[in-house]
């Protein structure tokens, strides 16, 4: 990306922060109203310990990082924004963004080799429902399905 288009996005990126502050405040000031008539807030996810909104991943910042490193930074601002698991599309959109070199110029055979690397790793879990991915410490009470090993040749078979 040209330094001019870069400089152009971290602007708009900027202006964005700049919104978000002013309805962050002015959900608070309905909050507060509310509280005053006794009523619950409206807006739940404002207040004084809510997590600021962390800023996009530069260009560069995943560049020549291990592929599951580059994969748990991105899921762990989205735990940060409570955005929660992600697409493999997405992932693989924002990490080839972020500057991360998946030294394969096919992008089906980028994201098939992402989602192996994913899925071998304990660190990742995917969401059957719609199968996105998470980190598997956001969910401590599901069990992971363990693998079959082979006993010489003397598997059970029914």
């Amino acid at each position: 990306m040209e330094a001019a288009t870069q400089a152009v996005i971290e602007k708009i990126q900027a202006q964005i922060e700049e919104l978000e502050q002013q309805i962050e405040t002015k959900k608070k000031a309905i909050n507060i109203f509310r509280e005053i008539e006794g009523e619950a807030p409206m807006y739940a996810d404002v207040g004084a310990d809510r997590a600021k909104p962390l800023a996009a991943f530069r260009s560069d910042q995943f560049f020549g990082r291990p592929m599951a490193t580059a994969a748990r930074e991105i899921l762990e601002q989205r735990a940060a924004r409570n955005f929660g698991a992600i697409s493999l599309d997405e992932l693989y959109d924002t990490m080839k963004a972020g500057g991360f070199d998946f030294e394969n110029k096919n992008d089906q055979i980028a994201k098939r080799n992402l989602a192996i690397t994913l899925a071998k790793n304990t660190a990742f879990m995917r969401v059957p429902a719609n199968g996105f991915i998470g980190l598997a410490q956001w969910y401590p009470n599901v069990k992971r399905k363990r693998e079959k090993t082979p006993t010489n040749g003397t598997e059970d078979v029914n």
